[in-house]
């Protein structure tokens, strides 16, 4: 397994960007920019050359805060390939792409498992920050 940073207009962040929008039909495309704030790269998993998984990012609010930050937007294994940790892997990585990093979940404990410390928890699902 291999889980590396793509291009935001490669043609593996266009695969991913097909599994995330078929998961989710509101996902936005990738962006470049958004709020002032540069987006960092898809990170994906790659089994044999072939796409399992990818994590995207986009900005939003920080809790209790109108300062904007870069937040995970998706995390998405293919079913074939969950419970593997690739999951744990792509989140991993994404950690070394900016100082803070915020992710809205309902199962926290991948992030709270990685050291991720719990930010605020409301009718949405549990907000979690890097430490």
């Amino acid at each position: 397994m291999e889980i590396v940073k793509v291009k935001t207009n490669s043609p593996l962040a266009d695969e991913l960007y097909a599994l995330l929008k078929s998961e989710w039909p509101e996902f936005e495309g990738f962006k470049l920019e958004k709020s002032g704030l540069a987006i960092p790269d898809p990170i994906i998993s790659l089994v044999n050359g072939k796409l399992v998984g990818g994590l995207s990012f986009t900005t939003y609010k920080k809790p209790m805060s109108e300062d904007v930050a870069i937040w995970i937007n998706a995390v998405f294994v293919t079913p074939k390939y969950r419970r593997k940790g690739i999951a744990s892997k792509l989140i991993e990585k994404s950690q070394g792409v900016r100082s803070e990093l915020f992710a809205l979940t309902d199962i926290p404990e991948i992030y709270t498992n990685l050291g991720w410390k719990i930010a605020q928890k409301d009718s949405h699902g549990t907000t979690v920050k890097t430490t």
